[in-house]
This record gives C-alpha cells, sequence and structure tokens, in this order.
C-alpha cells in the first residue's frame, strides 16, 4: 500500500511540474531536474532490497537537512 501511495504522489507531482512547464517556460530546466530527481526516487520504492532503500532514504533525508540548513545561512546572511 506504501508503495502505491508513494508512486501516486509522485505522479502527481510530475503533473504539477509539466504543468508549471506549460504555464511558464523559464522554470523548464528546474522542473526537467525535480522531475528526474522525483522519478528515480519513486523508482526506487519498486525495487525489493530494504537495506539498499534504507540507505538512500537515509541519503535523501540528510540532503534534504543539509540543504535548508544551506538555505537558512545563505538567507540569514542576505545572500538569498
Amino acid at each position: 500500500m506504501i508503495r502505491e501511495v508513494i508512486l501516486g504522489g509522485a505522479a502527481i507531482y510530475l503533473i504539477i511540474l509539466i504543468a508549471q512547464i506549460i504555464e511558464r517556460p523559464s522554470v523548464g530546466i528546474e522542473a526537467i531536474a525535480a522531475g528526474s530527481v522525483l522519478a528515480i526516487a519513486a523508482a526506487f520504492y519498486s525495487y525489493d532490497h530494504p537495506s539498499r532503500i534504507h540507505a538512500w532514504e537515509s541519503v535523501a533525508l540528510w540532503t534534504a537537512v543539509f540543504l535548508f540548513l544551506a538555505y537558512g545561512i545563505f538567507k540569514y546572511a542576505g545572500g538569498a
């Protein structure tokens, strides 16, 4: 059940990204990059090796944490 929900959520986000490309062609490169990462992440859930999936989930989680931290530092410093 969880796999289907994750894949469904990824499909909805891909539809949103396509709508963004149609509405604002200037965000095309970013939307394609985000869609590619999202598609790869969703594809991992169709792979049946729990320990490898857990390792990639940990990498993705800590990457997101560090990106939010970097954004906060740049925002506080006046760079963003």
